[in-house]
């Protein structure tokens, strides 16, 4: 994995995040990690490259990751792994944020998908409940 894929300003950004953090990953689990990091934020950029125009950092908006988030969700994607996404991609808008990159305050506000409750089978519902009152 490399980040020629990436265009220049967002390879610069993962390059200085992994060149930051490098540092601080065991050595058993660096490589593991920045190759993690870097299929995360090529997945994240292969959507927004095809759904959207970015010339920089400055474009990237809130609606954008949103759409992106909502994207995930029709496609029935685990909710926790697009969750671990985002999560990861706000470590790296973070890192640069506090780095003087131009990075939008509103990025760090997106919602991460919700979970659907899944109801129980009624039979269970009123075994608990039978159960409940006789205890009770």
């Amino acid at each position: 994995m490399t980040l020629r894929e990436f265009s220049d300003w967002l390879a610069e950004g993962i390059d200085a995040y992994l060149s930051w953090y490098w540092p601080t990953w065991r050595a058993q689990t660096a490589t593991h990690s920045g190759q993690n990091l870097i299929s995360v934020m090529r997945q994240i950029w292969h959507w927004l490259d095809r759904h959207r125009y970015l010339q920089g950092w400055e474009g990237l908006r809130r609606a954008d990751l949103e759409e992106w988030v909502e994207d995930r969700n029709g496609q029935d994607i685990d909710p926790q792994t697009t969750l671990h996404y985002l999560v990861m991609f706000r470590m790296l808008l973070r890192f640069l944020k506090e780095r003087d990159y131009p990075i939008r305050e509103e990025l760090f506000r997106v919602m991460g998908p919700r979970r659907q409750r899944r109801r129980l089978p009624a039979i269970c519902l009123s075994w608990s409940i039978a159960n409940w009152k006789r205890w009770s």
